[in-house]
């Protein structure tokens, strides 16, 4: 499972109230049936899901993913048409912000300080490096090597919040009020992950589950 080892960690400021980057595992049993169909649910290319069913077939595969908490990077979320069926067309804009990428690059560097302690020798961990065609000319774990590498491996894990942002009425940024009422519309609230100011450090069920409680007792 990927909750069984985890972890929160702030790679920039060892004393930091709050983490930057958390660690999640997919340890999966070796010659795992679908796990081609797995890995394309993350959106690899082809190649690279070739590439990693054939190393699952030597080796039980332990996939460590390096999780930026607080991104600085922002999305935007737009109307296509006046027609109310067409889906909205949004941009994550990932990776916007450039400082962004270098927190997950010193999330990897942590990362890989595990790899030569005791308690990952002595299961043999060994570094998996996947063929890019980017990235194969690249000094592999320089700053370059991890830029392109991340350009190919990133993916989201769907704790997207924000686009109805709750602020004070003066606030012309946002959307809602303290007690979650849409400014400019009567009788319209909103209690979800959207109204989230910025994302939190933690995942967000829990968060939008009591914004709903809050929601309940206004």
């Amino acid at each position: 499972g990927c909750a069984n080892l985890l972890g929160f960690v702030n790679t920039f400021d060892k004393n930091a109230k709050t983490p930057n980057i958390e660690y999640i595992h997919f340890c999966l049993p070796k010659k795992m049936i679908g796990y081609k169909e797995l890995a394309a649910t993350f959106g690899y290319t082809d190649e690279i899901i070739e590439q990693l069913d054939k190393e699952a077939q030597e080796a039980p595969p332990l996939s460590a993913t390096s999780i930026l908490l607080r991104p600085k990077s922002r999305g935007t979320v737009k109307l296509r048409s006046k027609n109310i069926y067409d889906h909205p067309i949004i941009n994550p804009e990932y990776f916007s912000d450039d400082e962004d990428m270098k927190v997950m690059i010193s999330g990897i560097r942590e990362y890989r300080k595990l790899l030569s302690t005791e308690s990952f020798k002595q299961y043999e961990i060994k570094d998996s490096q996947i063929l890019l065609p980017d990235c194969v000319n690249l000094l592999f774990d320089s700053d370059d090597y991890w830029r392109c590498h991340i350009k190919y491996f990133s993916t989201s894990i769907w704790h997207q919040v924000g686009t109805c942002k709750m602020g004070e009425e003066d606030d012309a940024s946002a959307v809602v009020t303290p007690k979650l009422k849409v400014k400019g519309i009567d009788g319209l609230r909103v209690a979800d992950a959207s109204i989230m100011p910025n994302v939190i450090s933690g995942h967000t069920n829990a968060a939008t589950i009591m914004i709903g409680e809050k929601a309940a007792d206004i």
